[in-house]
């Protein structure tokens, strides 16, 4: 299909052309939990360790990082099992604006080795908490294909630095929920006001072009 060459130039000068706007930046650092671990397999970090995954601490228990024991989360890097000998929880922070809305989304799934095979972590992030699961039997899930669900959550900043916490609500046992490639972002309405301003704009030059 031909472009209208008008078309085209307000699209451009609206700098609609590629909309660069619409990816956002990741305020997590390390949201692809990065490791020391050296293991091609996993490695399993203790409560109080808070320098074996970068900007990580883990907050109770234990929890094991996977390099390469299951399949890779979809947008890669590492996943952690979050009841490692014992269940357990980590923890992160990241700068927010009060009062500013954004968006936690993150990769779920569940060791598919043995235990309780509902497994249950809990997200708490600006004082929202909330429980997901993943049923590893209801799934079909396995180590060659851990059937990664995609989770959000929206949350109000209530200060400049914003906590984000995930623990296993697993009773007992090694074979915990999963996470994997966290992301926090936030809308940016100017750019949506942007996109709708030039469409507008768009649409006046076409039908200016077919009443002429």
């Amino acid at each position: 299909m031909l472009i209208d060459r008008k078309v085209f130039a307000v699209c451009a000068a609206m700098g609609l052309t590629a909309l660069p706007g619409i990816g956002h930046a990741n305020l997590i650092t390390n949201g692809n939990l990065a490791s020391v671990c050296g293991s091609g397999s996993f490695c399993t970090y203790n409560s109080g360790d808070s320098t074996s995954i970068s900007n990580w601490s883990v907050t109770s228990g234990s929890v094991d990082l996977i390099t390469g024991y299951w399949q890779t989360p979809p947008g890669g890097g590492n996943s952690v099992d979050l009841d490692g000998n014992a269940p357990g929880g980590i923890q992160t922070s990241f700068a927010t604006n009060a009062g500013t809305e954004y968006t936690l989304s993150f990769e779920l799934s569940g060791n598919p080795d043995g235990g309780n095979p509902l497994k249950t972590v809990q997200v708490d992030v600006a004082g929202v908490i909330q429980t997901f699961t993943f049923d590893t039997s209801a799934m079909g899930s396995s180590k060659s294909n851990m059937k990664w669900v995609l989770e959000t959550l929206t949350f109000v900043a209530t200060g400049a630095t914003t906590s984000l916490k995930f623990t296993s609500l697993d009773g007992s046992g090694p074979y915990g929920a999963v996470i994997a490639n966290v992301d926090v972002e936030v809308p940016e309405p100017g750019t949506l006001a942007l996109l709708g301003a030039g469409l507008l704009a768009t649409a006046g030059v076409m039908r200016r072009k077919r009443r002429s």
